[in-house]
């Protein structure tokens, strides 16, 4: 769990760094936020000035110049854009995650997540191949979905690998050789102490016989712990080493420390400025270029200023969206809701709107009935923009845009919503209870934690009757307590505001 960014240079210039235990802090690049500092300094703007669309322009603005190739220029652009998708990293890793079957919880975890992502935001050029700033969504918005995509993709590539998809597993396929480098150079042991964490794996791979479960090994049995923990201490009593016996708790710490290293020798849980490039000759000290040269840079990739930043007809269509599906019936706008902003199943929205809409029984009839929505969403606003284009100089190409980003409009549009709507219910709770969540939130940033555990029940129950009230459909309290992904994203907007201030 961690803060969200505020400040703009912080959002172009910080790199996000997981721990194995979910534990999340920002870490500033310098040289990157001398960058950005200067470059809002040449366009005469303070920070509080740069809108949302506007800070969405500067992203493009910086995607458009690494696209458009300029040798000299594309690493630094490339890393600001790097750091501006870390939290649309962070949200599609805890997306997939948190979708992850409780089986695998113990061999995959967030920051395995993360790091699958960020080989994703490492290429900010591919990863946005096919962005177009008029198409109704932000970056990050479309980057998330992108990433979510990814990490999906190499969670899955890596269950394939079966066997190595749990720890027993892994450490059963390690060789001895990956494993002793392993422990030198993640690990920084010493010599003595790599050999006492090799005998405790060797000891291991000779008893453990695993047995598989949905395809994933299964950690050893009572027996096979009584076989391995006797083999280490008769090892040990026979031999000039200096070392301790172990009951058989204390060999399982061991093995489970290889497996983490393992882990993070093989995905680091997080990039670092350096990992994904370096700078080119005469960047790596700004603070000793004269002003000149960094107008000079800047003038090469600016499409244009600050203060033409916003796009009448980028705007227009984002207010038609808008219009159109604030125009639907209450059932209907709820089920984006459900699905997009609670993440819930498929299975379990078609129970709640059966209840409203009985003709509404399966999968697939829900399926048609988001289809048709979708349709007639897409109907409504290419009349408007028809409508208007002779007038507004509105292009009628942009209606097959779109139809290409109406599911990255509605997530952005909904997640947005939510937001506000958890803020209202927020600020209607009694002081006490407003800041025990905050409170709580902050003491999770402190520990860290693979899942978000916010707990509080006069909130959730506060949230789930106002979507009720909002959307004409039953919840049950399930519902919003399945939904802690969005509640610490909510807490993650609320208390960097709090923290910022």
């Amino acid at each position: 769990m961690f803060v969200s960014r505020t400040i703009l240079t912080d959002k172009f210039s910080t790199f996000l760094w997981l721990d194995d235990s979910g534990k999340a802090s920002w870490k500033t690049d310098i040289r990157l936020k001398k960058h950005i500092q200067q470059l809002l300094e040449k366009l005469g703007v303070s920070q509080s000035e740069v809108t949302p669309l506007e800070e969405n322009k500067m992203a493009y603005n910086f995607l458009e110049t690494v696209r458009r190739g300029v040798a000299e220029k594309i690493k630094i652009y490339k890393n600001h854009l790097s750091s501006y998708l870390q939290e649309a990293c962070y949200w599609a890793s805890r997306e997939v995650y948190n979708r992850l079957d409780k089986g695998l919880a113990g061999s995959i975890t967030i920051a395995d997540c993360f790091a699958w992502g960020n080989k994703g935001v490492s290429q900010p050029e591919k990863l946005l191949k096919t962005y177009r700033i008029d198409g109704g969504s932000s970056i990050t918005t479309y980057g998330k979905k992108r990433l979510a995509t990814i990490i999906r993709e190499e969670v899955n590539d890596y269950l394939r690998r079966k066997n190595t998809a749990s720890d027993w597993g892994l450490l059963k396929s390690v060789s001895k050789k990956k494993l002793e480098t392993v422990l030198r150079e993640a690990g920084g042991f010493t010599e003595e102490r790599i050999q006492e964490y090799l005998l405790a794996w060797q000891c291991f791979k000779d008893n453990y016989t695993g047995v598989s479960r949905h395809g994933i090994l299964q950690p050893p049995n009572s027996s096979q712990w009584q076989l391995i923990t006797q083999q280490y201490n008769l090892h040990i009593s026979q031999s000039s080493q200096q070392s301790l016996s172990l009951n058989a708790s204390q060999i399982r710490e061991r093995l489970e420390t290889c497996v983490r290293l393992i882990r993070r020798y093989d995905n680091p849980p997080n990039i670092s400025y350096e990992q994904i490039t370096e700078y080119p000759r005469g960047e790596k000290d700004l603070e000793k270029r004269g002003e000149r040269d960094v107008v000079e840079e800047f003038s090469g990739f600016l499409v244009e200023d600050l203060d033409s930043l916003e796009d009448s007809q980028f705007t227009r269509v984002a207010e038609i969206l808008e219009s159109h599906f604030e125009s639907l019936d209450k059932i209907s706008q709820g089920i984006f809701y459900l699905a997009l902003g609670l993440n819930l199943t498929q299975t379990r929205i078609v129970e709640i709107i059966a209840k409203i809409q009985p003709e509404i029984k399966q999968q697939y009839q829900l399926s048609r009935k988001l289809k048709k929505i979708k349709m007639h969403l897409i109907e409504a606003v290419s009349k408007d923009i028809k409508a208007e284009a002779a007038e507004d100089g509105i292009d009628r190409e942009r209606i097959k845009k779109i139809i290409a980003i109406l599911e990255e409009w509605l997530q952005e549009y909904v997640e947005s919503r939510l937001v506000d709507i958890a803020a209202e219910v927020y600020e209607e709770l009694p002081e006490a209870e407003k800041g025990g969540i905050l409170n709580q939130y902050l003491s999770k940033l402190a520990n860290g934690g693979n899942k978000p555990s916010l707990y509080s029940p006069v909130f959730l129950e506060a949230f789930r009757r106002k979507l009720e009230s909002l959307f004409s459909i039953g919840l049950a309290s399930e519902d919003v307590e399945d939904s802690l992904l969005f509640l610490e994203k909510f807490c993650a907007f609320y208390s960097s505001h709090i923290v910022s201030q």
